[in-house]
Formats: structure tokens, sequence, C-alpha cells
């Protein structure tokens, strides 16, 4: 944030009101001064950001809270398809919402969340359940070698002979080819006996590897059967909690778009 804008008698009443006011309405602006307000009010209170859109526009929006955030905003997407419906949802989305909502569990920083009202309606597993079902697989970590075909079963990976696509592993002699959901690549981590020695990315059309890694983190491959398994299901707010700044982008076409 520049310091001429921090000067400018805008931001002071700005900082006054965010402070006090439970709501601020600010009409006619569009997305660039919008963006900038909503980072420099994340900034005042110190509390995480949820900006809520209808969905036409969040590229546009995305890019200007990239520009004036400190911190790279997040978005969190929703299901393309409806609860009713018999297809599963997209792999990808499902890896991305897990990987977002997994790391709003571990980070201290109040964060800037860009979500269409779907995704924020939208019910999940409790931030409980997904911090005890995901984990950090790292170089020297270790873990009885045994055990790892079910507990990659329990979170919903399927054991191919060939990792080829997400949500698959594979076993062979002490190497484990597995393709987490929430990652563009998939791994081959390298165990000598209970303890991971070597971490490579590697390319599911030719098998072949094509880089060293450190870490990368695993999520539930499903998250389908996490909602039938959980008692008390949540929504995006949990993993926020209390302290966070909800911010409407253009009420009427939430509100259409609520309806719908």
């Amino acid at each position: 944030m520049s310091k001429t804008f921090k000067n400018t008698s805008f931001f002071k009443t700005l900082r006054e009101q965010g402070a006090k006011e439970p709501s601020i309405l600010i009409e006619n602006m569009w997305d660039g001064p919008k963006a900038l307000i909503s980072c420099t009010l994340g900034e005042i209170t110190h509390k995480h950001v949820l900006f809520i859109s209808a969905a036409e526009r969040e590229s546009a929006l995305f890019q200007d809270l990239s520009y004036f955030s400190k911190e790279p905003p997040l978005s969190f997407p929703s299901w393309e398809t409806l609860p009713g419906d018999e297809i599963p949802p997209n792999c990808d989305i499902i890896g991305k919402r897990l990987q977002i909502l997994y790391h709003l569990t571990q980070s201290k920083n109040p964060q800037i969340i860009l979500a269409p009202l779907q995704a924020a309606l939208q019910k999940t597993c409790s931030p409980h359940t997904l911090k005890n079902m995901s984990s950090t697989w790292k170089k020297g970590l270790v873990f009885p070698f045994e055990n790892v075909a079910r507990f990659l079963t329990k979170l919903g990976y399927k054991k191919e002979a060939v990792v080829s696509d997400k949500g698959q592993f594979a076993l062979r002699g002490g190497i484990i080819d597995l393709f987490p959901i929430s990652s563009f690549d998939p791994y081959r981590v390298d165990f000598f006996g209970d303890e991971i020695d070597e971490i490579r990315t590697f390319d599911p059309i030719s098998q072949k590897s094509t880089g060293k890694a450190d870490a990368f983190l695993i999520t539930p491959a499903d998250e389908m059967t996490l909602l039938k398994q959980e008692k008390n299901l949540s929504t995006l707010f949990d993993f926020l909690g209390k302290e966070t700044l909800v911010i409407y982008d253009d009420l009427l076409a939430i509100e259409d778009r609520y309806v719908a």
C-alpha cells in the first residue's frame, strides 16, 4: 500500500470506520479501488478477508486483489456439479478446495479469499477431520511402509498398476508412485526401510522422472466420501473463524445467484 494513499482523508476515514463499524456500504466503484479497499481493511483489522462474488467477474477481481495484497490471494472454487447430480465433482477442483482449506488450518497470517457464493455456502468436512487426514510427506519422514497402501486407500486413493491420473497410487518394491489430487505433478517416493529417502516428480505419460522435490502435501482424494462420513459438516466460514471480514461484490447479482 502506497504512503500517498495512507495519507489521504479517505484512508483515515476507512481506518476509523473499519475498526468500529460492523458493516460498511461503499457504492459505485470499479474493481481496482474495490480490491484496494478490501486489502486495506484486511491490513487495518488484521483479519481474514472473504470476498464473495456472483462468479461472473472472478478473474478480473483476482488479478486486482493479487496486485494490492501482501499475501497471495486464494481463489476458492465451487463444485461444477450440484448435490443431486450423479456426476462426481472434477478432481482438480476438489484438490484445490482441500488444499486451500488445509492451508487455512495451518497459516497464522490473515488471508484474502475470493469465492463465489456457491463455494462459500457449500458443505465440506470439518477443520479437525481435514487436519487429521492430511499430511506433508518430506525427505527423512518415517512412516511404516507396510501401512502405506492401507493409509492411502483410507484417504480415497485407488491402487493401480501404473499411476496415470490424480487420485491413484502404485507400489513397486520400496517405491510408491502417487498422484495427489492437490498437486500438478505425480510423485515417486523412494523408501529406505520406513524412511523416505528420495522424492521425485515424474511424467504420467512416459513414466520418466522429471525432477526432485523435498516435500508434498497429501489430502483426501474424495470430498464426496468425506461428506458422507462426516457427522458435523462445515463450510468455508468454519475454516476462517470469527476474525473474518466478509465483503460482498454486487449484492443484486449475489441475490440472483442465491435464488438460482
